[in-house]
């Protein structure tokens, strides 16, 4: 389960609380929440799937993520769903030094 892991990371970076998501919000494709914030986690390969047979997933942001040989967590990119999404993907951007969110693709 890499969720927790990945929640555990963006809360400490952006001092926000973490806590993993209910099964009623599982359900709705939500993992977990950074404060307020829903934050779907899903492989890379999930966005493939998404124009096949699921729709996006609900939350504010989604972090896709993959592993390397050792297993180690690579997050590959970072998507706002809503606007309440884009104001932490900028805080996002602002922590890592990004000036553009599209550097994040």
């Amino acid at each position: 389960m890499v969720q927790e892991p990945i929640l555990a990371y963006f809360s400490k970076k952006l001092e926000l609380s973490y806590r993993l998501a209910t099964p009623e919000e599982e359900s709705k494709g939500i993992d977990g929440y950074l404060d307020e914030y829903a934050i779907s986690i899903k492989r890379i390969t999930y966005k493939d799937k998404i124009g096949l047979a699921e729709e996006k997933p609900a939350g504010d942001l989604i972090i896709y993520y993959d592993k390397d040989k050792e297993s180690n967590i690579e997050i590959v990119e970072i998507e706002s769903l809503t606007d309440k999404g884009k104001k932490l993907l900028e805080r996002v951007g602002k922590l890592f030094g990004v000036t553009s969110l599209n550097d994040f693709y």
